[in-house]
């Protein structure tokens, strides 16, 4: 089934890695462009916006999912949200809605959250050294509160859901059959989608191969 990783540096933004297995390849660039329901994801940022107290669309561009990111090299996007007002929404005519469960995001989007929570608000990610993207959109920084309760919450879900490397912290969630893995170690931010899970640590399982490799690259 597709499986695609985005990694990037929260401190500028850089992609650094990114890969897809042949299911993925088969659709197009779903790892930057394939927008899936997002799931689980909504409570997280329900909760955000609650103890914010702010609405559900700033909530969620306060970790870039919204915010229209141009960047030279890269055609990408992060998220659609339900109030349909982002350049992104409006170029991919996503139907508007007032429901938060109508949220879409993608892999990159995924892993711009989880760069966002590391740095405390959301890069402006590039692809070319020294080209960062042109933002529109953007959201404010996210309260330190709230930071403080997703960091230790990221920590504790990284060793339920059966993350090897003590050094990782990350959120899983899940879509139906979709599972997710969003994470950080060190100055490295990074998601994992795979669609139709073979198992509900489907996700977990490719973070600890993924983090094996890294830390072994092959020549």
């Amino acid at each position: 089934t597709p499986a695609s990783i985005v990694v990037m540096k929260p401190s500028t933004g850089a992609v650094v890695a990114t890969a897809q297995n042949s299911y993925a390849n088969d659709v197009g660039t779903p790892a930057f462009t394939g927008l899936y329901p997002a799931g689980t994801l909504v409570d997280v940022i329900e909760a955000s916006a609650d103890r914010q107290k702010i609405g559900f669309s700033d909530a969620a561009r306060q970790f870039g999912l919204g915010t229209s990111f141009d960047v030279p090299g890269l055609d990408l996007v992060t998220a659609s949200l339900p109030d349909g007002q982002s350049a992104v929404d409006q170029f991919r005519g996503v139907s508007r809605t007032s429901s938060a469960p109508e949220m879409k995001v993608t892999p990159f989007g995924l892993a711009e959250m989880a760069a966002s929570i590391a740095r405390g608000s959301a890069p402006a990610p590039m692809i070319v050294g020294g080209a960062p993207a042109t933002v529109s959109g953007a959201g404010s920084p996210v309260a330190p509160a709230v930071l403080t309760s997703l960091r230790n919450t990221l920590r504790d879900n990284a060793r339920s859901e059966g993350v090897s490397d003590p050094s990782v912290t990350g959120l899983a969630g899940d879509n139906g059959d979709d599972r997710w893995f969003l994470g950080t170690r060190g100055d490295l931010a990074f998601a994992v989608y795979i669609e139709d899970a073979d198992g509900t640590d489907a996700a977990a399982r490719m973070t600890n191969m993924l983090m094996r490799e890294m830390a072994s690259p092959s020549e």
